[in-house]
């Protein structure tokens, strides 16, 4: 089944995270000049990223194994580039009963932003991190699981507030990004009529 091919993926996860240089060299705008510093840190990034996904999927079927999903966090959960791996984390950990270091990869997932370099484009644009994801996917989607398995996190509304001004200087967007705004605003109270 798919559900045993994602817990079998899982169960394999912790061995084939990488870790990326600790002390990273940033130039005085503090971006990540060396593009092989970069390619490592946005392959540890995917590779937790899955891994997050797949244990969110299957603690949703209460069927993640607990133990891996702590050494994720305990070990990987800071190779995450973007909030929505750790909300991924954080949810997998909760749903399986282990609220404190759910609590703690929620809060480590809150306060990140999205990215290895900070965002100098004045249209939006995010650097890649190997997927389909952007700020505001990523950011929307965070917001939008928070809200479905009623995290109220203190500051699971400041996601709303970064999505508002990311959308703002965008002129097109993709169409993970339109589903992810979508599922934002209805978790946020918006309906069809008044979004």
């Amino acid at each position: 089944t798919r559900l045993q091919s994602l817990l079998e993926q899982l169960q394999k996860a912790p061995g084939l995270q990488t870790r990326p240089p600790k002390d990273v060299p940033r130039n005085a705008e503090g971006r990540v000049t060396d593009y092989r510093v970069v390619d490592s840190l946005r392959m540890a990034h995917q590779r937790l990223a899955e891994a997050a996904h797949a244990g969110y999927i299957l603690a949703r079927a209460q069927k993640a194994p607990l133990a891996t999903l702590r050494t994720l966090h305990d070990e990987w959960r800071g190779n995450a580039r973007s909030p929505l791996a750790g909300v991924h984390l954080g949810l997998a950990l909760k749903l399986m009963g282990d609220e404190a270091r759910a609590s703690v990869a929620l809060d480590d997932a809150l306060k990140l932003a999205y990215g290895i370099n900070p965002s100098t484009s004045s249209q939006g644009w995010d650097e890649w991190l190997g997927d389909y994801g952007s700020a505001l996917r990523d950011n929307a989607l965070a917001y939008a699981l928070l809200h479905r398995h009623q995290v109220a996190h203190p500051k699971r509304e400041n996601l709303l507030l970064d999505l508002a001004a990311t959308f703002e200087k965008r002129q097109y967007l993709s169409t993970q990004e339109r589903l992810s705004l979508f599922l934002a605003a209805r978790a946020a109270g918006g309906t069809s009529d008044a979004p």
